[in-house]
C-alpha cells in the first residue's frame, strides 16, 4: 500500500520554557517507501525534528498523522506502543547494552512488544543474518568493534520489521569503509519497502537518499527530490491498527535479573546489606525462642517441686527454716540471699595489682545446696559452709574464677566480698537447676556479715506435685497470728512473668530488627538510584523501542524485589547458622520458628522493593529524547 504515511502541518516544538525555537512550523509529508535524508547545520532542528517523528519527543503544537492516526489523541502508553509498532531506530552512538549478549541486544524491541521466545529466536537470526553478524550472537556486545556495533544496531532497529527505519546521524562515527556499508544497508532496507529517514550532516551521505529536506533554524529551507520515486513493493501489513496494549510476556524478569548480574559489585553490595539486615533479625527472634524454650523448660521443671519464700527479717531465718522443715511434702529447705551493691566489686590482690570480677554474690547456707541440687569440688566444701569459725569461706563459679584468675583446682585464695576477707573453700562442679550459678561466688552465711538492703528468702523444694499444696501451708506454719504476713512464690507465678518478659523481648528484637532493615532500606534506595543516572542511555533506548514508563517502574521495582528476595532467603540461612553454633555454644537446643522466617524473607523482599519506589519513579520520568542526547 502506499500514500502519506506521516504527515506533519504547522508543528513547532520549544525549550526553556518556550524561549529557544526548536521547530518553527514545520509542514513535512512523507510516503510509504521514500527515502528521505533531513540535512543542515549542527543546531538546525534535524535532531528534533527526528525525536519528533519517532514520538520520542511531543510537539508543543500542529498535527502529527501516522498512516490516519492523529497522535494528538493517543495517551503516553498508546504512543509508545504506536512507536513500538511503526519505527525502527539507529543512532549515532549505537547504544548497545554493552553487559548483554548481541543476540539479547537485537531482541530488545521484541522483548518489549510482547514477542514469544520463538517469534524472538527466529526474528533476531533473520536480522543477523542479514547483516552479516550471525556468528556474533553469543559475543558480549561490548567486545565489538565500533563498525560491528553499527551494525548491531540496524539488527536491532528491522528485527521487529518496522515500518520506517529513522536514523540519526548513522555514519558519524565511522570511517569511509563502514560507511559505505552502513548507506548500502539502509539502501537494500529501502529496497525492500521500508520507509528510511536519516539525518546527516553529510552531503556525499544525503546523495544516497532519493529525497533531500534542507532545515535551518527549525524550519524547512527546501525539499528536492534526488531520484525517481518508485511503487514500493507490497508489505504485508495493509496499514496500521489502532495501538493496542500488547500481549506480554515475562521479559522483565529476565531483564531484571540480567541487570543485576551485569553489575556484580554494585548488586553483592546492597545484597550483603538485605542479608546481614534479615540474618540478624531471624539469629534474633531464633535466640530469643530458644533461649525462652530453656526458660521455660528450667521453670515447668522447677514448678513441680520448687517453693520460695520472701523473708521480711532475715535474722529469724534459723527458727523459719525449721518451722518449713516440719511441714508435711517439704524435702529440702535453705537460705539465699541476694547480697546487696557492695563498696566494691569482689576482688582479690595479686602482688601489687587488684584482680576485679562483676560476678553476683549469694550468701547461703548448706541447705541451699541441697535445694538447688549443687554439688561441690572438692566434695568436703560443702560441709565448710556451715561451720561457724570466725572466717567466712567462698564456693566460686567456674566463670567467677576464672574473672579472679583463680585455677579450678587451687583451694585457699583470699578474696575480698562487701569489705570482707572470704577464703576460697572450692568450686561449684556442676547446678543442674540453676544456669546462673556456674558464673556466681556462693559465700557461708555462717560467718558472713549480709549487708543491708540485701534479698533474704528461704528455698523449698517439696515432693513433686505438691507446690501448691505446701504453698498454702506455710503461711499459717510460720505466723499464725497474721499468715498474710508471709509472701510465698511458686515457679508457676514465675513461669506467667516470664510469659511477659519473652513478649517484651520479642517486640524489642522486632523494633530493632526493622529499624536495621529501614537503614538497609534507604542505603539500597540510595545506591538504585544513583544506578539510574548510570543507566540513562539504557532506559532511553528501552523507551525508544517500546517501554512504556509503566515497563520502566516494574522493571526498577522488580530488580528491588529481586534484591530482597535474595537477601531474605540468604539472610534466612546465615541466620539459621548462628543460631545453630550460638544454641551449640551455650550448650542449648536451637529452637527454630518457621513463621518467623517466612515473615523474614517476605521482609527482604518488601524492603527491596520499598528501596525501588523512588528509583523506579525517577527512571519513569526520564525523557528518552533528552537522555539520548545525553542531556
Amino acid at each position: 500500500m502506499s500514500g502519506a504515511l506521516i504527515e506533519l502541518r504547522g508543528v513547532t516544538r520549544r525549550y526553556s520554557q518556550g524561549q529557544d525555537t526548536a521547530l518553527d512550523g514545520i509542514d513535512l509529508t512523507i510516503d510509504r517507501g521514500e527515502f528521505v535524508a533531513i540535512v543542515g547545520q549542527s543546531g538546525a532542528g534535524k535532531s528534533t525534528l527526528l525525536n519528533v517523528l519517532g514520538l520520542l519527543d511531543l510537539a508543543d503544537g500542529g498535527e502529527y498523522v501516522i498512516d490516519g492516526i492523529d497522535t494528538r489523541e493517543l495517551g503516553e502508553e498508546q504512543r509508545d506502543r504506536l512507536r513500538a509498532q511503526v519505527f525502527g531506530f539507529v543512532f549515532q552512538d549505537s547504544f548497545v547494552l554493552p553487559g548483554e549478549s548481541v543476540s539479547r541486544n537485537v531482541a530488545l524491541p521484541l522483548r518489549m512488544r510482547g514477542a514469544s521466545p520463538p517469534v524472538q529466536v527466529e526474528s533476531v537470526t533473520r536480522a543477523l543474518d542479514r547483516f552479516d553478524m550471525l556468528h556474533t550472537a553469543d559475543q558480549t556486545a561490548g567486545t565489538l568493534s565500533g563498525g560491528e556495533r553499527q551494525r548491531v544496531a540496524f539488527a536491532r532497529a528491522v528485527a521487529g520489521d518496522p515500518l520506517v527505519v529513522l536514523a540519526d546521524e548513522p555514519t558519524g562515527n565511522l570511517d569511509s569503509r563502514n560507511t559505505a556499508r552502513v548507506m548500502d544497508h539502509l539502501a537494500h532496507l529501502n529496497a525492500d519497502g521500508t520507509t528510511v529517514v536519516i539525518v546527516t550532516h553529510s552531503a556525499e551521505v544525503a546523495r544516497a537518499a532519493r529525497r533531500t529536506v534542507t532545515i535551518s533554524d527549525g524550519r524547512i529551507e527546501s525539499d528536492v527530490v534526488t531520484g525517481p520515486r518508485r511503487r514500493p513493493p507490497a508489505r504485508r501489513d495493509g496499514g496500521l491498527a489502532a495501538p493496542s496494549r500488547p500481549r506480554r510476556s515475562g521479559w522483565r524478569i529476565g531483564d531484571a535479573l540480567s541487570a543485576l548480574l551485569l553489575s556484580p559489585l554494585r548488586t553483592l553490595t546492597m545484597l550483603a546489606a538485605f542479608v546481614i539486615a534479615i540474618a540478624g533479625l531471624v539469629t534474633a527472634v531464633n535466640m530469643s525462642a530458644t533461649a525462652a524454650d530453656q526458660i521455660s523448660e528450667k521453670l515447668s521443671a522447677a514448678a513441680l517441686d520448687e517453693v520460695t519464700i520472701l523473708l521480711n527479717d532475715p535474722d529469724g531465718r534459723a527458727e523459719e527454716l525449721e518451722s518449713v522443715r516440719g511441714i508435711d511434702g517439704v524435702v529440702s529447705a535453705g537460705t539465699k540471699v541476694l547480697v546487696a551493691g557492695t563498696d566494691s566489686q569482689p576482688h582479690r590482690t595479686v602482688g601489687t595489682r587488684t584482680v576485679s570480677a562483676d560476678s553476683p554474690v549469694v550468701a547461703i547456707d548448706r541447705g541451699f545446696l541441697a535445694v538447688g541440687g549443687v554439688t561441690t569440688s572438692p566434695t568436703h566444701a560443702a560441709e565448710l559452709i556451715d561451720a561457724e569459725d570466725g572466717t567466712p569461706v567462698a564456693i566460686l563459679g567456674h566463670g567467677a574464677a576464672e574473672k579472679l584468675g583463680i585455677a579450678n583446682d587451687r583451694v585457699g585464695d583470699t578474696i575480698v566480698l562487701a569489705g570482707q576477707e572470704v577464703l576460697v573453700a572450692g568450686f561449684i562442679r556442676s547446678a543442674e537447676r540453676d544456669a546462673a550459678l556456674p558464673h556466681t561466688i556462693l559465700v557461708s552465711l555462717a560467718d558472713f556479715t549480709v549487708p543491708r538492703g540485701s534479698d533474704s528468702r528461704i528455698v523449698i523444694r517439696t515432693a513433686p506435685g505438691l507446690p501448691a499444696k505446701v504453698a498454702e501451708a506455710l503461711p499459717l506454719a510460720l505466723d499464725p497470728v497474721q499468715p498474710g504476713n508471709v509472701i510465698v512464690q511458686t515457679v508457676a507465678d514465675l513461669r506467667r512473668l516470664t510469659t511477659g518478659v519473652n513478649a517484651d523481648l520479642a517486640v524489642n528484637v522486632l523494633v530493632i530488627s526493622s529499624v536495621l532493615l529501614v537503614l538497609v532500606c534507604l542505603t539500597s534506595s540510595v545506591s538504585m538510584f544513583l544506578t539510574v543516572l548510570s543507566r540513562t542511555r539504557e532506559i532511553a533506548l528501552r523507551r525508544a523501542v517500546g517501554a512504556t514508563r509503566s515497563d520502566i517502574r516494574f522493571l526498577f521495582l522488580l530488580e528491588g524485589s529481586l534484591l530482597g528476595l535474595a537477601g531474605g532467603i540468604a539472610g534466612l540461612a546465615v541466620g539459621i547458622a548462628a543460631t545453630t553454633t550460638l544454641s551449640m555454644t551455650l550448650g542449648w537446643v536451637p529452637t527454630f520458628d518457621l513463621g518467623g522466617a517466612l515473615v523474614a524473607v517476605a521482609a527482604g523482599t518488601l524492603a527491596g522493593a520499598l528501596s525501588a519506589v523512588l528509583p523506579a519513579i525517577r527512571a519513569a520520568r526520564l525523557e528518552p529524547a533528552l537522555a539520548l542526547r545525553g542531556t
